[in-house]
């Protein structure tokens, strides 16, 4: 008697781990396909800037972020909106921060300190409060710096103030570490005036 050979390949039968495996991959592919060939442009275009930032010249650095902050803005004419490249760039936020600590450049540096708190907004790890946390690191004197990435950032950022001193105070830390505190309310008063500049009374 012949033994009929079965036509099912050996491949499609899949164990649960090949199984899962495959529906990840089909699902990422799906979500690949579903992109505008506008949004694959934009996101091959992060891609080559995050890969520009990894090289070792401080000169390449430094068009590298001017071309970075260029595109966050250019693709919203609003930047009451969180702009279109953070969902994008949510895969290199990790990378990102580790180039930040490896960067001697203070002036790439707080460039970079920049998007991170903006990143941060979107993306923030186990309520570390990065907004607030590279805000500092970037710099804030003056209304100028704080409304870089619009209203919603200033009030996301306020929010984060508000939360990080709180938890100062419920650790007992407020008179103990009065550096911090005293920072806190530096950058609190460069938030409150833009909120009553930019007719916020509630959020001031």
């Amino acid at each position: 008697m012949v033994e009929k050979k079965s036509n099912v390949d050996s491949e499609d039968v899949l164990n649960p781990r090949t199984a899962a495996e495959k529906i990840t991959k089909n699902k990422a592919k799906e979500e690949q396909d579903e992109l505008s060939e506008e949004d694959q442009q934009l996101v091959s275009e992060l891609e080559m800037i995050v890969e520009r930032l990894k090289e070792s010249s401080v000169d390449i650095h430094r068009s590298a972020m001017d071309n970075l902050n260029n595109v966050i803005r250019s693709t919203t004419s609003s930047m009451t909106s969180v702009p279109k490249p953070l969902k994008y760039l949510k895969e290199h936020y990790a990378t990102l921060t580790e180039l930040y600590g490896a960067w001697s450049d203070e002036r790439n540096k707080k460039a970079l300190a920049s998007i991170l708190s903006l990143l941060g907004m979107a993306y923030d790890r186990e309520g570390k409060r990065d907004c607030l946390r590279y805000r500092l690191l970037a710099g804030y004197d003056g209304d100028g710096q704080l409304s870089e990435w619009g209203h919603e950032y200033v009030r996301h950022l306020a929010m984060e103030i508000g939360e990080e001193f709180a938890a100062k105070i419920e650790e007992g830390e407020e008179e103990d570490d009065e550096e911090s505190t005293a920072e806190l309310l530096a950058i609190a008063k460069v938030v409150v005036p833009f909120f009553l500049k930019h007719n916020a009374d509630a959020d001031a």
